[in-house]
């Protein structure tokens, strides 16, 4: 019986052991590796020239070649996003004109870190001595006086200057109706005022418009006169030229839009513009009471037929001083400038569009 009793212990033994391997469940999947997201970006097109190529811990990651006004999401085309497991890494980048960029960058597990490349990131020059291009934001105000309402012929208006040496300005004014605008001195101030005739520097006479003028160090008024006998609206700005330090690597090409209107109530004037790669796109102008937008071209038969259109907030308003000074940092593309006279009186505008060739 004891015989007996330890087969019977071995024989459940080994059925224990047998239930227990067959019931072994497999080995959990192993679990994947977390990785985040970097994106590299530019916001101008005057950044790199053409092209930046982006590099990460010294292994190529892609090109960027377009730029955006507004930071994009990881994967959008024409940047550069990379995927990497969580870390700190080190990365480069080499534009078209050989600008170069540098710094690091930390991945987090399942984010979206972006890096946008502006002068600010620059982390030193190419070996072929090429450093990223400054972006300026000129400043050239001097003197304006926007929506100036007259209500008698021969009403003026003064503002006294000095300038200490010979200075150029680009003299701008717009008038609902015939009014005179000029740059007098000392000499014949008193004529100006008593509304009679007069010499001066860059004068419209019961026009409007704008001009280059060059004056010599000294003091002058800036002078504006009603010549109707009812009221008037003008605005008058009186402007440093747009220059840019030589650090933008930019050079003036010419005025590419401009032009001096006078709108009856109810209508509209539209002007259109194409921005492309490699150019920078400055406008200013003044206007006496009109809407001023900047649309896209698909807006455009909208705007015309009085139907619900989109448009730029950035460069639009309804201010005497618009389009104002403002760089129209646009992706490329096609688009309006347009004005709208909502009022039940004529209304001027001026405005000019320089075009900049980055080198």
């Amino acid at each position: 019986m004891k015989t007996s009793g330890l087969y019977s212990a071995s024989f459940i033994l080994a059925v224990s052991i047998f239930l227990i391997n067959g019931c072994k469940k497999d080995d959990p999947t192993p679990a994947k590796p977390q990785t985040g997201q970097a994106i590299f970006w530019v916001a101008s097109g005057t950044l790199g020239g053409s092209f930046i190529n982006i590099s990460v811990d010294g292994v190529s990651a892609g090109q960027i070649n377009k730029f955006s006004t507004t930071s994009p999401s990881c994967g959008v085309s024409g940047f550069v996003t990379v995927t990497k497991a969580p870390g700190t890494y080190n990365w480069n980048g080499v534009g078209q004109d050989k600008s170069t960029w540098s710094g690091t960058v930390t991945i987090t597990a399942n984010q979206c870190f972006k890096v946008e490349l502006t002068s600010s990131t620059v982390g030193g020059s190419s070996g072929l001595g090429g450093t990223v291009a400054t972006v300026t934001a000129p400043n050239t105000f001097f003197l304006a006086n926007q929506c100036l309402s007259m209500s008698t012929l021969g009403e003026w208006w003064v503002n006294g200057f000095t300038i200490n040496s010979t200075s150029t300005f680009i003299f701008r004014f717009s008038s609902r109706y015939k009014a005179d605008a000029a740059i007098v001195d000392n000499s014949q101030i008193d004529n100006f005022k008593q509304n009679k005739a007069f010499t001066g520097y860059g004068g419209f006479d019961d026009k409007f418009g704008y001009t280059t003028i060059t004056l010599s160090a000294g003091s002058y008024y800036l002078a504006i006169r009603n010549q109707i006998s009812t009221s008037n609206v003008v605005s008058v700005e009186f402007d440093y030229p747009i220059t840019l330090p030589s650090s933008d690597r930019a050079t003036f090409l010419d005025y590419y839009v401009n032009g001096v209107e006078s709108l009856n109530a109810g209508a509209k004037l539209w002007q259109g513009f194409t921005i492309q790669k490699g150019f920078r796109y400055f406008a200013d102008g003044c206007n006496t009471g009109l809407e001023t937008y900047v649309i896209q071209a698909s807006e455009l038969d909208n705007f015309k037929n009085n139907q619900s259109f989109k448009y730029l907030v950035d460069y639009s308003g309804n201010g005497c001083e618009q389009p104002g000074l403002d760089e129209y940092k646009l992706p490329e593309g096609d688009y309006y400038l347009v004005f709208r006279n909502t009022q039940s009186v004529p209304n001027a505008v001026n405005y000019l569009l320089e075009r900049w060739r980055v080198n």
